[in-house]
């Protein structure tokens, strides 16, 4: 039995990535300049809106190298994993999804706020739902169950959300990416045991049907 390669040409991974890091760079060299693309084109408060398109450009920049390898390297080893399993078009809906609802409610809670991380948690929150016993490196060093790490990452969160930690993190944006994958991933194993039950005794599968199963049997 030949495994068949990932053809990354055919991903959504590399290009997102690659959209993230031109716009980080676009936003260092218009920094402080008429055409500032940070202050031109990030999600502020009362904008939404007014300027509705920032839910979108808002995702792809971000205010920091750190911020933008954290958030990048995190979307490739999850975004990559789950992209396999439920499809690029799915896949696509959860990121974009996570991260306008992150976005709304980033909105009535900070003054301004960008970056992928609504995103990229949802990601994460779907693959935790998805594959909760794989083993995984938190911050890099604690090796654990994945849907252990998932609690911890919610409680940093929620501390910081609460003013524990401070900062100027969007730990409630954070949150909302994670609870949208937590809910599309228990949508998606819903759907999955619904097909299966329903075609469990079938001797072959029609178009249809066989359309069906690469829409709700594969994840």
């Amino acid at each position: 039995m030949k495994v068949k390669k990932r053809n990354w040409f055919s991903s959504a991974i590399i290009p997102i990535i690659i959209i993230n890091i031109a716009v980080f760079i676009i936003q260092m060299m218009t920094q402080g300049t008429a055409f500032d693309f940070t202050s031109l084109f990030a999600l502020k408060q009362g904008d939404l809106f007014s300027a509705p398109y920032t839910l979108i450009t808002s995702m792809f920049m971000h205010a920091g190298v750190f911020h933008i390898f954290i958030n990048m390297f995190i979307l490739f080893m999850f975004g990559s994993i789950l992209e396999q399993r439920i499809g690029t078009k799915r896949f696509l809906m959860l990121y974009f999804a996570s991260g306008i609802l992150a976005g709304i409610v980033a909105n009535f809670i900070y003054p301004a706020a960008i970056g992928a991380s609504g995103a990229v948690m949802g990601i994460v929150g779907a693959v935790i739902y998805l594959m909760p016993n794989m083993m995984v490196l938190l911050f890099f060093f604690l090796p654990m169950p994945l849907w252990v790490a998932g609690i911890l990452i919610a409680l940093i969160e929620l501390f910081g959300a609460f003013g524990t930690l401070g900062g100027q993190v969007a730990n409630v944006s954070h949150l909302i990416g994670m609870v949208t994958g937590l809910g599309y991933g228990y949508y998606l194993s819903n759907q999955n045991k619904k097909f299966h039950r329903k075609f469990q005794r079938s001797s072959h599968l029609s178009d249809d049907e066989i359309e069906e199963y690469l829409k709700n049997g594969r994840i």
